[in-house]
C-alpha cells in the first residue's frame, strides 16, 4: 500500500499565501475605491500604454539641461552667500574697531 503524501508547513504556507493574498489584494483595492482587475489588465497589455515603463520622471532621471539649470542655481547662491559672508565680516571688522576705540 502507498503512503499518502503529506505536505511540509512551508509547502501549506506557499499554497495558503497563493490564495490568500489575491483575494486581500482585490478586497483591499476595492475598499479603496479602485479597480483591482483594471490595474491588472494594464500590467499585462502594452497595447495602450501611455508612458513607457522605464521613464526619467518615474525614476528621477534629469536631462543635461535640468542639470545645468540646477547647477546655476547653486553657483548663484553660493555667490549670494559668499557676498553675504563679505558683508558681515566687513561689518565685524567694524564693530571690532569701535569697540577698540571706546
Amino acid at each position: 500500500m502507498k503512503k499518502k503524501y503529506k505536505l511540509t508547513g512551508c509547502a501549506r504556507l506557499v499554497i495558503f499565501l497563493l490564495i490568500f493574498l489575491p483575494i486581500v489584494y482585490i478586497g483591499v483595492s476595492i475598499y479603496h475605491g479602485n479597480n483591482p482587475l483594471e490595474k491588472i489588465e494594464n500590467l499585462f497589455s502594452s497595447s495602450d500604454q501611455k508612458e513607457p515603463i522605464i521613464s526619467k520622471e518615474r525614476f528621477g532621471v534629469k536631462d543635461a539641461e535640468d542639470l545645468k539649470n540646477e547647477l546655476d542655481g547653486k553657483n548663484d547662491q553660493i555667490e549670494e552667500l559668499k557676498n553675504q559672508i563679505k558683508k558681515l565680516e566687513r561689518e565685524l571688522e567694524k564693530l571690532k574697531a569701535q569697540s577698540h576705540d571706546h
